[in-house]
C-alpha cells in the first residue's frame, strides 16, 4: 500500500485539481500505450491482408488457353 502526504492548499483543503491533472497525466500516458499497440496490429492486419488481395507476381495461365506438357520420350518396351 502506498503512503503518500495529501496536497492541500495554503487554506487547508485538499488540492483535487492537483490529483484531476495527475490522473489525466496517467490516462495520457496509458492511451498512448494502447495507441502504439493498436497501431502496430493494425499495421500486421494490412499487410497480410495486401498480401492476401494483391496477385501473385508471376501471372496465371488464362482458363481458355491450351496448356501444353513437356514430358521425357520414353519408348515402350514390347513384351
Amino acid at each position: 500500500m502506498t503512503t503518500e502526504t495529501i496536497h492541500r492548499r495554503s487554506n487547508g483543503t485538499i488540492d483535487i485539481d492537483f490529483y484531476r491533472a495527475r490522473a489525466a497525466k496517467q490516462r495520457r500516458a496509458l492511451l498512448k500505450v494502447y495507441a502504439h499497440k493498436l497501431a502496430r496490429t493494425l499495421r500486421k492486419a494490412a499487410a497480410a491482408s495486401w498480401r492476401w488481395l494483391t496477385p501473385p507476381r508471376r501471372p496465371m495461365p488464362d482458363p481458355g488457353a491450351v496448356m501444353l506438357i513437356a514430358g521425357a520420350a520414353v519408348r515402350k518396351s514390347r513384351l
